[in-house]
């Protein structure tokens, strides 16, 4: 967890990025996609959600290691 390589006095809650809408639609599709493969990956594919906005994806996880590492220990 990266509270746990945090000094004390940083709380992680307080300092992180708050989640865009990308990296919550990232989590879900990787769930229904990569670890728990369902008939779900069949109405992403659908609905036209079945790819990856690779550079929107890279910017974002891209924010959230950035702030982490300006108060990694």
């Amino acid at each position: 967890m990266a509270q746990d390589l945090l000094s004390e006095n940083i709380k992680w809650k307080d300092i992180r990025p708050v989640e865009t809408d990308m990296l919550k639609e990232v989590k879900e599709k990787a769930s229904i996609q990569v670890a728990h493969p369902s008939l779900l990956r069949l109405v992403l594919e659908k609905d036209g959600k079945k790819g990856w906005i690779i550079p929107v994806i890279r910017r974002d996880i891209k924010e959230v290691i950035d702030t982490f590492h300006q108060y990694y220990k």
